[in-house]
């Protein structure tokens, strides 16, 4: 599908999650973080469940909760399969963030500032930036 984030994109610091919303069942790892969107590997039971209705991802690193956040989704695709705990599928989606409240846009800044650790470039790969 090619690069569609044109802003820099950085890896958070171990232990960032997300969670999206409605539903709060899909949760997983944050991959990388731009001012633009963002990239998550999250679990699921079934396809069906993949197909969510979610309106909005939230963003969470240790007492930091960023939520709310409206986004369209980019890619979906399913990288495997098993038992992840109670779950049988992991997928990775990747997605942009749409209408972005001035206070989310100063939120999504503070948490790259703060809880990012390497900015990724995909050419050269991560390379420490502080």
């Amino acid at each position: 599908m090619g690069d569609l984030r044109h802003c820099d994109r950085f890896l958070p610091k171990r232990g960032a999650y997300i969670v999206f919303s409605p539903s709060f069942t899909r949760r997983g790892p944050l991959i990388n973080i731009s001012r633009e969107g963002l990239s998550c590997i999250y679990y699921v039971n079934d396809t069906l469940d993949a197909r969510s209705m979610d309106t909005c991802v939230n963003i969470r690193y240790g007492n930091f909760f960023l939520g709310g956040l409206p986004f369209r989704i980019l890619s979906d695709k399913r990288i495997g399969t098993g038992r992840f705990g109670p779950f049988k599928m992991v997928r990775q989606r990747s997605l942009i963030f749409e209408a972005l409240s001035v206070s989310q846009v100063v939120q999504v800044d503070y948490f790259i500032q703060n809880f990012t650790r390497l900015k990724y470039d995909f050419l050269e790969g991560p390379s420490s930036y502080r």
